[in-house]
């Protein structure tokens, strides 16, 4: 009897071993997310990745950024050990070069491809170059410049003086008198040199004479008469548009220039309130103007600008005697300057402008989804600052507002993803068709007029896609054959254990 549980308690132990020898031990995927830029600039595409110099998955990069998110689709890569892992990128407006730099945040060095890692979890930063396209940039407004070809950025960063003091608050940024950019100043400080640090940046077009002016806007006063130091060159009050990132020092006069001479200031006119972009609450940055001279900017969360709070931020503009005093409004979203609105002031209705009213208002702002990025207002005494039409998001926020991307390939499945803009709502994943959807709000998209919160992100049908979820590595039949083997074991472990037990012997009565 004890041979024959032996033999079942060999038969057991063999049946685990050939099992565990029929499946190799499973490889999980490796996970990547991080930052991709073209020219230093943070970019926004489609990164496909290869595996062994064959494509494989593909994800899409919004503003420099993919993965990086809580519920951001991250660029998960299936292969094994051994695989070398590489990638390439698509950018609308962009001819990229084939060489490109891999930077691994963690080990902080170059690479020029990636040992695939079974359940690595991986940031990058991709590195590419190339040059700017004609015809479509992938811009949906109207850039006033026709079919004209648009230029690689001209790009700065730098310091910033008014007379012999560094300055603080809001540098603005201007190609042929339109507004480009505009970003914060802390201690004269703004932008850095980091591929990822935030920078000034304007893009000018051929055959357009691309006059690069700045204005300074701090303490409620815009001084547009500077000096500027760039590389071994000091420019006076313009500068020539130059392709590339430059450190440039710009030094500011005291003087501000309102065009106003001596004419006296009224009480200031002070708004905040809703901003809607046609249907949809806007986000990224309002500005004000008077008489077509930039007075203030403030930053749009989920519509809403200022507070009525004695301590809250608003918009403050400034006007003066005997001035006409045209207030008008620009909304900059999505990379595109909009200054057709509709305002709805106390009972009363305005088209394109309001007139100046001294004190705080509430008013409620709706733009019309047709961008204008040309000079429509008139500036005074400066030839930088721009009108109505002017306007550009302030670098230092920017970072919250997302641009959208969609796949073009019809047969593609999309995966949709709303993302809320300050928190996050729940998430839902259906492993049948590979949906995920997830409840936030977002700013206005940069594609081709979808709605303002529908970020789509296409994957072939054909392939697997962006791994959601994995699967575990034991399954099927060799489920079944591990618990048949394991209650054969406990079978005959029971079974020894009992022959081992010694039996009392019966002696036999007299």
């Amino acid at each position: 009897m004890k041979k024959i549980y032996t033999v079942l308690l060999v038969f057991a132990l063999v049946s685990c071993l050939s099992i565990v020898s029929a499946d190799s031990i499973p490889q999980f995927p490796h996970t990547f997310y991080g930052d991709v830029t073209i020219n230093e600039l943070p970019a926004t595409g489609t990164l496909k990745v290869l595996v062994n110099g064959v494509e494989s998955e593909q994800v899409q990069v919004t503003d420099g950024e993919f993965g990086k998110g809580l519920f951001d689709a991250k660029l998960v890569v299936n292969g094994a050990s051994g695989d070398q892992i590489t990638f390439s990128f698509e950018s609308e407006g962009y001819t990229l070069d084939s060489d490109y730099k891999i930077y691994i945040i963690d080990s902080e060095q170059y690479v020029s491809e990636i040992d695939f890692v079974s359940g690595g979890y991986t940031e990058i930063l991709l590195e590419f170059t190339g040059t700017g396209d004609g015809g479509d940039t992938g811009d949906t407004g109207d850039t006033g410049n026709g079919e004209e070809l648009p230029l690689n950025p001209d790009v700065f960063y730098g310091l910033v003086y008014l007379d012999e003091s560094l300055a603080s608050s809001t540098l603005n940024l201007y190609v042929d008198g339109v507004l480009q950019d505009s970003i914060g100043i802390e201690n004269g400080v703004f932008g850095g040199e980091g591929a990822l640090d935030d920078k000034l940046i304007a893009t000018g077009y051929d055959g357009n004479s691309n006059v690069v002016t700045f204005s300074l806007v701090s303490g409620g006063e815009t001084y547009s008469s500077f000096t500027a130091e760039l590389s071994d060159a000091t420019y006076e009050d313009e500068l020539p548009y130059i392709e590339g990132v430059h450190y440039v020092v710009l030094t500011f006069s005291e003087t501000a220039d309102t065009g106003n001479g001596e004419e006296l200031p009224l009480n200031p006119d002070v708004f905040y309130g809703l901003v809607y972009l046609d249907e949809s609450l806007a986000s990224s940055t309002l500005n004000l103007y008077v008489d077509g001279v930039l007075q203030d900017s403030i930053g749009i969360e989920n519509g809403v600008f200022g507070g009525e709070g004695a301590l809250d931020d608003k918009l403050i503009a400034t006007g003066y005697d005997r001035n006409s005093n045209v207030v008008t409004f620009s909304l900059v979203s999505g990379g595109e300057t909009y200054s057709s609105f509709t305002a709805e002031l106390s009972d009363a209705t305005y088209e394109d402008e309001l007139p100046y009213i001294e004190g705080v208002h509430y008013v409620v702002l709706t733009f019309s989804e047709t961008a204008d990025t040309g000079d429509t207002g008139d500036t005074s005494d400066s030839g930088s600052s721009s009108g109505g039409g002017g306007g550009g998001s302030s670098r230092s926020s920017s970072s919250s507002s997302s641009s959208i991307i969609s796949s073009s390939d019809s047969s593609e499945t999309p995966v949709t993803t709303s993302v809320p803009k300050t928190s996050s709502s729940g998430t839902s994943t259906d492993s049948s068709s590979n949906t995920v959807e997830s409840s936030e709000n977002i700013g206005p998209d940069t594609t081709q007029d979808l709605p303002n919160d529908t970020l789509d992100y296409g994957s072939d049908s054909n392939e697997t896609g962006v791994v959601l979820q994995q699967e575990s590595p034991l399954g099927g039949i060799n489920m079944y054959l591990a618990l048949a083997a394991i209650l054969l074991i406990l079978i005959a472990l029971a079974a020894a254990w009992y022959q081992s037990k010694e039996k009392p012997e019966v002696v036999p009565q007299q």
